[in-house]
C-alpha cells in the first residue's frame, strides 16, 4: 500500500492560532530541516516555538493523541477559546482521502463521514505504536534501543502482532479440544445411528412378513374371483348357446306362424267368398221357390178357369191350355232349378274350405302357443344372460379393485427403506466426518506446537531482517566496524533464562559483545537513530506500507558537529533512496548542503506560524490563514 501525506491543515492547536497549512505535496523527496524561532520569548531561542506541535497535530489528527500522550484537553489553543480542528489530506494507492478531527466537540470524520478510530487505522494500515516508531519519532520519546528488554520485546511483538501465534496456538488448542468433543459426540451419534438401523431393520423385516402374507391373501382372493368369473363365463356360454337355439327355433315358429296366418287369412277369404256365393244362391232359390209356389197356385187356379193371375184377363179355350203349358214350363224350370240346389261342387268346395280353415286356425293356435313358449324361453334366457353378465362385471370389478388395492404395508416398507438409507447415508457421513475430524484434530494438535514454533521462527526471521537492516547502515553514520546483534533470550548469572529483546553491540575495540545499555554519549545516539530507523523499515515492510513521510524530532542530542553532519548526510541519502520527505526537526541551527529546504516555525504574540526559507525552499502555495507566511 502506497501512503502519501499531501497536506496538513491546523486550526487552533496548542500554540497555533487561526489556520496554518503545511502543503506537503510541494516538497520533493529529500531531507527537509524544520527549525524554530521564539520571538515571543527571545531568550528561549528556538525552544517553545512550536516545531514539535506541527507533528503533534498530525499524530493527534490520526490517532487522537500526541506522541507524548496528550489528548483533547491538553491540545486546546493556548490563546483564545476557539475549537481545535486538524485536517490531514493523504493519498492511498492514488486515491485521495481526508481525515478531520475536532476537539470541543470531539468528532472524527473520514471523507466527510463521521467514523470511529478503528476505521482510520484500517484505512492507513497501522496503529499509533507503528506510527510513532516508523513515520514519527517524537521529541523526547524513547526510541527502540531506549526501552528495557522486556518492553522492547513487548513493543516488537505488539507492533508485529507476534503474539498472534500464541493466540493461534491457544485457538488451535481450544479447537483441538472442541474437535475431541465433536469426535466423542459423533461416536455417540454413530452408535445411536447403528442402534436405530437395527431397530428399523427389525421393523422392516416384520413389515415385510406382513406384506408377503397380505400379498398372498390378496392373490388368493383374486384367484377365487377368477374362478368364479370362469364359472360364470361357462354358464354364460351355455346360456348363450341355449339363447341362440331358442332364437333359431323362435324364428322358425314365427316364420311358420306368419305363413299360417297368411294362409288362414287367404282361406278365410276363400271360405267367406264361397259362403257369400252360397248365400246368394240360397236367396235366388228362395225367390225361385216363392215364384214356383206362385206358379203352382196359378196353375191350380188356371185349371178351374177364370182370370189370368198375371195379366188379369179372362182365359178360355186354346189360350188357356197354351197359357198352362207356359206356366208348367216355367214351373218345371223353377222346380229343376230348385232341385239342383245346392250344386254338389259348391257344397264340396265349401266343405273343403271349411275343413282347411279349421285346420289353419288350429295350427295357428298351436304355433301361437309355441311362439309364446319360445318367447318366454328367450326372455328367461335374456334375463339369465343379463344376470350372468352383471354378476361377471361385479366379479371383475371386485377382482380389479382387489388387484389395484394398495398393499397397506408397502408405504411402511418404503418408509423403513428410506429411513434405513438415510441412516446408512448418515452413518457414512458420520464416519467420514469422524475421519476428517481425526485428521483435522491431528493437524490442529500439530499446530498447537507449530504456531509457537512459527512464532519463534518469525521472530528469528524478523530479527535477522532487523539485524541486517541495522548493520547495513552503521558505516554511513561513522560506526565503521561496528555490529548490532539482537537476541530474545539471555542467561542470567543464576543460570536462568530471561526472555526479552536484548541488544548487544560489537565494536572494533571490544571483541566480546557489549550490552546496549552500557553505551552512552554520541555513539549511543548514533546507535539509537540507526536502531529506530531500522525498526521503522522492518515494521513498514511487514505492514506492507510505503510512505512518503518520515519525521525525526531532535534526533542529534549528544552528537558532535561531525556526528550531526554524518547524520544529515545519512538521512539525506536515505530520503533520496527511499523517495521520501525526511523532516529533520532540531532546535539548534544546523548548516548542511544536503537540506532540500528549510522551514521555520515562528512564534510571536499572535501565536505560531510557518515561514519558508526563500533561498532554498520550493514553491509553496500561500496559506489561507493570516498568520501563515510564504
Amino acid at each position: 500500500m502506497k501512503l502519501e501525506f499531501q497536506k496538513l491543515e491546523i486550526v487552533d492547536f496548542k500554540c497555533f492560532t487561526g489556520t496554518t497549512i503545511l502543503p506537503l505535496t510541494n516538497f520533493q523527496a529529500g531531507l527537509h530541516f524544520l527549525r524554530g524561532r521564539n520571538e515571543f520569548e527571545p531568550r528561549l531561542g528556538s525552544n517553545g516555538a512550536g516545531k514539535s506541535s506541527v507533528w503533534d497535530a498530525l499524530c493527534w489528527c490520526l490517532f487522537g493523541k500526541t506522541p507524548g500522550g496528550l489528548r483533547n484537553p491538553d491540545i486546546k489553543p493556548r490563546q483564545g477559546k476557539a475549537s481545535t480542528d486538524v485536517t490531514c489530506v493523504l493519498s492511498i494507492d492514488g486515491k485521495t482521502h481526508t481525515i478531520q478531527r475536532t476537539a470541543n466537540p470531539n468528532r472524527l470524520w473520514l471523507n466527510k463521514a463521521e467514523v470511529g478510530q478503528e476505521e482510520v487505522e484500517k484505512l492507513i494500515g497501522f496503529n499509533f505504536d507503528v506510527f510513532t516508531h516508523t513515520v514519527l519519532l517524537g521529541q523526547g520519546q524513547p526510541l527502540f534501543f531506549d526501552l528495557p528488554p522486556k518492553t522492547k520485546m513487548e513493543l516488537f511483538a505488539t507492533v508485529l502482532d507476534l503474539e498472534r501465534w500464541e493466540r493461534r496456538a491457544a485457538v488451535a488448542n481450544t479447537k483441538a479440544s472442541d474437535l475431541d468433543d465433536q469426535e466423542r459426540s459423533l461416536q455417540s451419534e454413530l452408535a445411536s445411528n447403528l442402534s436405530s438401523q437395527e431397530e428399523v431393520d427389525i421393523s422392516s423385516k416384520e413389515a415385510k412378513a406382513r406384506s408377503v402374507k397380505w400379498e398372498k391373501e390378496q392373490q388368493d382372493r383374486v384367484n377365487s374371483y377368477e374362478i368364479e368369473i370362469q364359472q360364470h363365463r361357462q354358464r354364460l356360454k351355455q346360456a348363450q348357446s341355449s339363447f341362440d337355439k331358442a332364437g333359431a327355433a323362435y324364428d322358425v315358429v314365427v316364420h311358420t306362424l306368419d305363413e299360417l296366418r297368411a294362409l288362414t287369412k287367404k282361406t278365410t277369404k276363400y271360405y267367406s267368398d264361397l259362403r257369400s256365393d252360397y248365400a246368394i244362391g240360397e236367396a235366388s232359390i228362395k225367390i225361385s221357390r216363392s215364384t214356383l209356389n206362385t206358379l203352382q197356385k196359378q196353375i191350380s187356379e188356371l185349371g178351374q178357369g177364370g182370370t189370368c193371375p198375371t195379366c188379369g184377363q179372362s182365359v178360355k179355350g186354346t189360350d188357356l191350355a197354351k197359357h198352362q203349358r207356359e206356366l208348367f214350363k216355367e214351373a218345371s224350370a223353377l222346380t229343376k232349378e230348385i232341385n239342383a240346389w245346392p250344386p254338389a261342387e259348391l257344397t264340396n268346395d265349401l266343405g273343403q274350405a271349411k275343413v282347411l280353415l279349421e285346420d289353419c286356425e288350429r295350427k295357428e293356435r298351436e304355433y301361437s302357443a309355441k311362439e309364446r313358449e319360445e318367447r318366454s324361453v328367450i326372455e328367461t334366457l335374456t334375463q339369465t344372460i343379463a344376470d350372468l353378465k352383471g354378476s361377471m362385471a361385479g366379479l371383475k370389478a371386485s377382482s380389479n379393485d382387489r388387484a389395484r388395492e394398495a398393499n397397506p404395508f408397502a408405504a411402511q416398507l418404503q418408509t423403513h427403506a428410506k429411513r434405513l438409507n438415510e441412516l446408512k447415508a448418515d452413518e457414512a457421513d458420520i464416519k467420514e466426518e469422524i475421519i476428517k475430524l481425526t485428521r483435522l484434530m491431528e493437524r490442529t494438535k500439530f499446530w498447537v506446537k507449530g504456531f509457537k514454533d512459527v512464532r519463534l521462527y518469525v521472530i528469528d526471521e524478523v530479527l535477522s531482517e532487523l539485524e541486517l537492516t541495522t548493520n547495513a547502515v552503521l558505516e554511513e553514520v561513522g560506526l565503521v566496524g561496528w555490529k548490532v546483534a539482537y537476541a530474545i533470550e539471555k542467561e542470567t548469572k543464576s543460570g536462568t533464562i530471561q526472555r526479552g529483546l536484548n541488544v548487544a553491540i560489537h565494536s572494533p575495540t571490544n571483541k566480546t559483545p557489549v550490552r546496549w545499555e552500557s553505551w552512552s554519549g554520541g555513539e549511543s545516539q548514533r546507535l539509537r537513530i540507526i536502531g529506530a530507523l531500522a525498526l521503522s523499515e522492518v515494521l513498514l515492510n511487514h505492514a506492507g506500507v510505503e510512505t512518503n513521510l518520515e519525521i525525526l524530532d531532535e534526533p542529534t542530542q549528544h552528537l558532535s558537529a561531525e556526528g550531526v553532519r554524518d547524520c544529515c548526510d545519512f538521512l539525506a541519502a536515505r530520503a533520496k533512496q527511499l523517495g521520501r520527505q525526511c523532516w529533520y526537526v532540531d532546535h539548534q541551527s544546523v548548516e548542511s548542503a544536503r537540506f532540500a529546504s528549510v522551514v521555520t516555525v515562528v512564534k510571536d504574540k499572535r501565536g505560531a506560524r510557518i515561514e519558508y526559507d526563500c533561498g532554498n525552499a520550493p514553491t509553496v502555495q500561500k496559506a489561507s490563514a493570516n498568520n501563515t507566511k510564504t
